[in-house]
């Protein structure tokens, strides 16, 4: 390392010793350019990314537990017996020691084709600490 009693005091000669030093580092320029460019302190123009989440679907990797829930009864106050025509889907993680696993809950949704008056379909479970799902609870009335 050199210290400045080490430096000579001629200008001239401290010149020639800069530039020897910068012809033998080119890089060192692009350097301290490069590390200004990745300091947030320097640059603070740099706009944060929006966080990547998943919404909607859990990796299609992991083996599904189908379960429907239907609804206690499917016959219409008429009397005739109500038929799918709709479902509610909803994916939740379930972790079992050591291994992943999606839970695919179905809720179809019945409809009577005699009266075409309501729809019925069982309620959602309720998961603690987790949105209730709301589902379509009108009776058929006849």
């Amino acid at each position: 390392m050199i210290t400045t009693a080490d430096l000579p005091n001629d200008m001239d000669m401290l010149k020639a010793m800069i530039v020897t030093q910068s012809e033998q580092n080119p890089h060192l320029e692009t350097l301290i350019e490069a590390e200004g460019e990745a300091n947030r302190l320097v640059t603070p123009t740099q706009i944060a990314k929006p966080r990547n989440t998943n919404r909607g679907s859990l990796p299609k990797h992991f083996p599904r537990i189908e379960e429907v829930i239907a609804p206690d009864s499917t016959a219409c106050t008429c009397g005739s017996e109500r038929h799918v025509i709709d479902e509610d889907v909803s994916e939740h993680l379930d972790i079992v020691p050591a291994q992943f696993r999606a839970i695919v809950t179905s809720r179809p949704k019945y409809a009577c084709r005699s009266c075409e008056i309501g729809i019925v379909q069982a309620p959602a479970h309720v998961i603690l600490g987790g949105y209730a799902n709301r589902g379509d609870h009108r009776a058929c009335s006849g």
